[in-house]
């Protein structure tokens, strides 16, 4: 608290923080721990196990907040994909360039790695002020080699979706 004095009127002011404090209010976060093996050739969601998903995250009048993707994927002659979409008052689909990626050639157990990516998204990127819901999509493409073995496809697992409204 502080106190201001003006010659002889006294003023209360409430809780001091820093400018923006209030922000971290805002920060949400969402996990599915369910492994899914999938093959799909453009985004959506996986069969059985949707999201994670984040519900009327509000977005203010600064157009912007960070998005925070992560993963464990193993893939197996494939790649795999985990990107979002926005809806709400903002139409955002999902895209390889927001999205944690994941490639191998392999021809016995797959690769397994720990992915994540950290996106800016603007009012360049069509994010409008308001509320928006936040929502994992998967992408699977079975890339084999002429002469290899072709892809089984990609389990994600331990998937986490992180928005930080500025």
């Amino acid at each position: 608290m502080i106190v201001l004095r003006k010659q002889t009127q006294y003023f209360i002011l409430g809780k001091v923080g820093a400018p923006g404090a209030g922000a971290a209010n805002q920060v949400r976060s969402a996990t599915v721990n369910a492994a899914v093996n999938q093959g799909l050739q453009a985004f959506g969601d996986l069969t059985g196990s949707f999201g994670p998903e984040l519900v009327n995250v509000y977005i203010g009048s600064s157009r912007r907040c960070l998005v925070t993707l992560s993963n464990q994927v193993n893939v197996n002659n494939s790649i795999g994909n985990m990107g979002f979409q926005v809806r709400g008052a903002s139409l955002i689909d999902a895209s390889v360039p927001r999205s944690t990626y994941l490639s191998a050639r392999t021809s016995s157990n797959g690769t397994i790695a720990s992915v994540s990516i950290t996106t800016l998204l603007t009012a360049a990127d069509g994010l409008n002020m308001g509320f928006n819901t936040f929502t994992t999509k998967y992408r699977v493409l079975n890339n084999g080699e002429p002469g290899d073995p072709a892809g089984t496809g990609a389990q994600f697992q331990a998937r986490i979706i992180t928005v930080q409204p500025f």
